[in-house]
């Protein structure tokens, strides 16, 4: 069954979130230090959201004006949640940022492995 939806990110990047998970699981990332996590996640959102919207919107041929609207969508996104992040984040218990930690590991496939 195809239920994975996934997107590239470059490789600077998926270094970055792939050390950011070993520092949350290894308790070496805590609330005072949420800054990275927040960073690391809304990079991973804007590049996957660069792929299923700006990416198109080249690839159809949309003018100017469209592409913007696409961009503008993309960047209020991010905006927002960084900061809702932002203000979740440092709260957590350290258990809590352990299982953050999971999630963008969830998140992180080994290109060479998916089925296309």
């Amino acid at each position: 069954m195809r239920n994975l939806v996934g997107a590239p990110i470059p490789a600077a990047l998926a270094e970055k979130a792939a050390r950011t998970v070993d520092s949350l699981r290894a308790g070496r990332i805590g609330s005072g230090q949420s800054d990275e996590v927040v960073e690391v996640i809304c990079e991973m959102t804007e590049a996957v959201m660069g792929h299923f919207f700006v990416r198109p919107g080249e690839a159809f041929g949309l003018g100017m004006t469209l592409r913007g609207v696409i961009e503008f969508g993309v960047s209020s996104t991010v905006k927002t949640m960084r900061f809702g992040l932002r203000k979740v984040i440092p709260k957590l218990r350290p258990e809590q940022l352990r299982q953050v930690g999971d999630f963008l590991d969830e998140a992180l496939y080994d290109s060479s492995q998916v089925r296309r």
